[in-house]
């Protein structure tokens, strides 16, 4: 039997790694979508435009338990992968136990309140007349299996954390299939109605809950009870990394209320099409952005394996590789959307001409956001990848819930209708220059860092080019480094000779007690560093490269020396500027003296 080789996160090509990962996260996130696609398709075909309304206003209680399976999945799972990369399965392992317990304490808090109050909650969430009874039956099941909920998006975040994509993959298609089988079951041959539709999901996300449960009692599975450092501060730690996944499915379901009604109280007589209209819009939705969340999966325990590793020129490559396949992703769902509306209106229910007018118009307008939302999904993940809490959660909460209520308050307000449907536009075209803004802040704020303290040896790649080693750096945007190398490299190559791997502590305490740069040069520039480092740490190399016949490194050294830097050297009585050349016989007479470093 041939054993399978195992992924390495850390050392492996960067494209295969996320192709393994990406396929089998789209596909779980988008069948996680189409369990309530086949619900609405199947409860607009048999109850129209009344049962479409009553699932949709279902939608934000079925969302809050997504929002905590997610949240802990999420931020348990970062965790967990993070650890994991350090070798320290025990606090992995009880970061799972965490995540486990505070669910199952959550879940049963949930199923009491929400059977307790249901009538409360069904009248909150706009039940009323005709949409009440589907309202409250849909409800009813969907609180007692609050456990199956948040259990399905838990698991299926840790078993890709855990190196198991497909697996996760697989209890997701689990789902799907029973859920496809079991609604027609329940709505179409016992007649069951709103009720039938809850409870053929429920039971799917239960059968997907079981099989995750069930792939912890691999023998490689680090998914094992362990209370070692199982602490209160531990939970809320998981919590604090994913509260930017609660954000963003919570509000998805805050947004989704807020939507319902407003469109009631200015819809008017046709309150109920227009509630149909948003369930399609809301649909559609779904299935979009869980592919574009799909994509932000497969790069999260990338990410966190690399980031908490120190791999942070591969935590880039990732993060522009999701981005690449969101955007091209996004483009298709558009084209395929604003192509064909109409077509996507009747897979629902087959409606009357205005209906179908009015839901092409709202698909095709809302439709023309996913490019910009697909940039936002993956920066939003990419700070909670890397344990930017902070971030994550302020982009996140500003994206999926002030820019939606804002924009369809104003948007309803000045336009009507229309301007509900144009809120999706304004929401992600604010987003998307808030975060890349952002996100371009914070790679410079990294990248300077990074200047600070660079440490040659670290690079462990094989390098090919200059270039390769600039992106090793995170310095793709030094101007001034790339023009010295270029400079340099141009010099006759065969005889003088640049070593690339060098070590270098800490280019802040280099130069202040021997060396300076030249009165241009205010600040210490990648380009004074690389002369310090030149004058310092290859002088005895080149001094004992020429003794010994080999190449000599010195007129590469002198050749940059005298296009960017001055010594100046502190002597007991006096100080002096000199050039490169007069340095080297100074300190060949005076070797360490004053010269340390």
């Amino acid at each position: 039997m041939i054993k399978k080789k195992k992924v390495d996160l850390l050392e492996g090509k960067v494209s295969d790694i996320f192709l393994k990962y990406l396929f089998p996260s789209v596909s779980a996130t988008v069948m996680v979508a189409f369990n309530f696609f086949v619900d609405t398709l199947c409860i607009g075909q048999k109850f129209g435009e009344i049962g479409l309304a009553a699932l949709n206003l279902s939608w934000p209680i079925i969302t809050l338990l997504y929002s905590i399976g997610l949240m802990l999945g999420a931020g348990g799972g970062a965790m967990f992968s993070a650890y994991i990369a350090k070798n320290d399965k025990k606090r992995a392992r009880s970061v799972y136990t965490s995540g486990i317990i505070t669910m199952i304490v959550l879940a049963a808090i949930a199923t009491i309140l929400g059977l307790v109050f249901l009538d409360q909650i069904v009248e909150v969430l706009g039940g009323t007349g005709d949409t009440k009874q589907g309202v409250t039956d849909y409800v009813k099941y969907v609180m007692i299996f609050s456990v199956s909920y948040m259990g399905e998006c838990f698991f299926s975040m840790f078993m890709r954390n855990d190196n198991a994509p497909k697996l996760a993959m697989m209890a997701t298609l689990m789902s799907c299939t029973l859920n496809i089988i079991l609604d027609v079951v329940f709505i179409y041959i016992f007649n069951w109605g709103m009720m039938g539709a809850s409870l053929a999901t429920s039971l799917a996300v239960t059968s997907a809950l079981i099989f995750g449960v069930a792939t912890t009692f691999r023998k490689k599975s680090n998914m094992k009870i362990c209370f070692t450092y199982v602490r209160i501060k531990e939970v809320f730690c998981i919590m604090k990394v994913g509260f930017s996944t609660f954000l963003t499915e919570v509000d998805s379901g805050i947004v989704t209320f807020v939507y319902n009604t407003v469109l009631l109280r200015i819809s008017g007589v046709s309150s109920i099409t227009a509630i149909a209209i948003y369930g399609i819009v809301v649909n559609i939705n779904t299935i979009v952005l869980a592919a574009m969340s799909g994509i932000s999966n497969a790069m999260q325990p990338i990410v966190s394996a690399n980031s908490g590793a120190g791999k942070l020129f591969r935590v880039k490559r990732f993060t522009h590789l999701a981005v690449k396949w969101a955007l091209g992703m996004s483009v298709v769902f558009v084209v395929v959307i604003e192509w064909k509306a109409e077509l996507l209106v009747r897979i629902f229910l087959s409606p009357d001409a205005e209906f179908l007018k009015q839901a092409a118009f709202a698909i095709r307008v809302v439709g023309a956001s996913y490019v910009l939302a697909a940039a936002n999904i993956i920066i939003v993940v990419y700070f909670q990848a890397i344990q930017a809490s902070k971030q994550a959660n302020s982009f996140s909460f500003m994206r999926t819930l002030i820019f939606p209520v804002t924009y369809v308050i104003v948007g309803a307000f000045y336009w009507g209708i229309n301007g509900v449907w144009m809120a999706s536009i304004f929401m992600e075209g604010t987003a998307i220059v808030v975060l890349v803004i952002a996100y371009r802040y914070y790679q410079r704020k990294r990248m300077d860092k990074n200047l600070s303290q660079l440490h040659f040896y670290d690079i462990e790649e094989e390098v090919e080019s200059l270039d390769a080693i600039i992106e090793q750096l995170d310095a793709d945007n030094l101007d001034g480094y790339r023009e010295v190398m270029e400079y340099c490299l141009q010099r006759n190559t065969a005889n003088e000779g640049i070593p690339m791997i060098i070590g270098l502590e800490d280019l802040r305490v280099t130069s202040d007690k021997a060396y300076i740069g030249s009165k241009e040069d205010e600040e210490l520039s990648f380009t004074l560093a690389m002369g310090v480092l030149l004058f310092t740490d290859l002088f005895d190399q080149t001094e004992g490269a020429v003794e010994h016949g080999k190449p000599a490194i010195v007129p590469a050294m002198s050749a940059l020396a005298e296009k960017f830097f001055r010594c100046e050297l502190r002597g007991r009585e006096k100080v002096k500027t000199i050039s490169y050349r007069s340095t080297i016989p100074y300190r060949s007479k005076t070797k360490g003296a004053g010269n340390e470093q």
